[in-house]
């Protein structure tokens, strides 16, 4: 038997169970800020969108995307390597100077990016990413995204792959220092912030890895615009942009930056356009929606005239509103990340929450198997700048009923 059969014998049941029950690929047939109408009538403020600073409901994005459209149409069907509309070039401009430097190739997502970077990267032919004679070993984390542990069958082709913990530095490094002794060059992979909560320590790890000439690839799709004075991400604000040059990170265009796509980092311009040459889904790949990279444009000026550091404070002023009225405590709790996760165990209790929810007005991500272990459900929540006070206190006070209903059952 196969993983992905295991895995889906192992969901089936709750699965099917909220999909039957409609809590899932909610109906959408209106948007005002938070408030989604639903076909069916229904209103409800929604934390499951990651537009952690509210940028896709801005009117500079929303005109930005209809100008686009009338000077180039919907979309240039043609591969970049043959033609590229002006924004495209405008956006890589900005997104180097937002990311400190470093050379930026725009992908359609953040999973196109990974599928491109990752095999051009272990081919060894990657301009200031060598890879030794022995050839690559990849070091994967655990919890990294679904879109990186997918791609191990091609890792896998290159060179060894070993999945670890990243939070537990000390034995990434030491699995890390015996496969350099084997001839091999180490990447390392993972999330610098966790969809689903957590992250790794960025310093750390990027100087235990280069220490042993290995090369670290980060996704920073969480941690993309809400972090840095310039929104440059996670990783080059945990770091002060002191990175190794052998670092590697993709960043969301999707989420908090408003539009949709997404990047990769590179650490010089030979790379960035040796991507551009030679990674199948840049090379024979549709370009990213031409409204949406119109968008990204007006966003990337929004991140560098100080409006995103502004919506940052907001955002973070909302995740310690929330804290403070749960009464469970929920992953990041305190943290900066606008991740949180109330436990909830069995999935059928997960389940009975959204419900519950959706009954009282608001909508929650049921996190279950296979997105997180079996037994671990949660209702993950999203938090953005556009939450008002009323919509975080209004959620958390159903939360909190349900969760003391909860515990009241439990200890009887």
């Amino acid at each position: 038997m196969n993983y992905l059969t295991r895995r889906v014998e192992a969901a089936r049941g709750h699965q099917d169970e909220i999909w039957e029950q409609g809590l899932n690929e909610l109906d959408v047939v209106g948007v005002d800020g938070k408030r989604l109408t639903l076909a069916d009538g229904r209103e409800l403020t929604e934390f499951m969108s990651c537009s952690y600073l509210g940028l896709d409901q801005r009117s500079e994005l929303r005109d930005a995307a209809h100008d686009t459209i009338d000077r180039f149409g919907v979309q240039m069907s043609a591969a970049r390597t043959r033609m590229r509309a002006a924004p495209l070039r405008e956006l890589d401009e900005l997104l180097t100077t937002i990311n400190d430097g470093w050379s930026p190739v725009t992908f359609n997502a953040v999973s196109a990016a990974h599928l491109a970077t990752i095999p051009v990267l272990a081919s060894g032919e990657l301009p200031g990413y060598p890879i030794a004679s022995g050839g690559p070993a990849f070091v994967l984390d655990k919890s990294a995204h679904a879109s990186l542990q997918g791609l191990r069958g091609i890792m896998d082709q290159f060179g060894k792959t070993v999945r670890a913990d990243f939070q537990d530095l000390e034995s990434v490094t030491a699995v890390g220092r015996d496969l350099a002794k084997s001839g091999r060059t180490v990447i390392a992979v993972s999330d610098s912030m966790g969809s689903m909560g957590g992250s790794v320590d960025v310093p750390a790890l990027t100087t235990a890895i280069d220490n042993i000439g290995g090369i670290t690839y980060l996704d920073d799709a969480h941690g993309t615009s809400i972090f840095g004075s310039k929104g440059e991400g996670f990783v080059l604000d945990s770091t002060n942009g002191d990175l190794p040059s052998r670092t590697i990170w993709t960043g969301s265009l999707s989420k908090a930056f408003g539009a949709t796509g997404g990047f990769v980092s590179v650490a010089n311009a030979d790379a960035a356009n040796f991507l551009k040459r030679y990674s199948v889904p840049y090379a024979f790949g549709g370009p990213p929606s031409l409204p949406a990279i119109g968008s990204a444009v007006a966003s990337a000026h929004l991140h560098l005239d100080g409006t995103v550091r502004k919506l940052q404070g907001q955002l973070h002023e909302n995740t310690e509103l929330l804290d403070a009225q749960l009464t469970s405590p929920s992953i990041n709790t305190g943290a900066e990340s606008p991740i949180r996760g109330i436990m909830m165990g069995e999935e059928s209790v997960a389940i009975n929450a959204a419900r519950t929810l959706q009954e009282r007005g608001y909508a929650g991500t049921t996190a279950m198997y296979p997105t997180v272990k079996l037994g671990q459900a949660m209702i993950r929540l999203a938090i953005s700048a556009s939450h008002s006070g009323e919509d975080i206190r209004g959620i958390a006070g159903v939360l909190n009923e349900i969760t003391d209903r909860q515990t009241r059952r439990i200890h009887g």
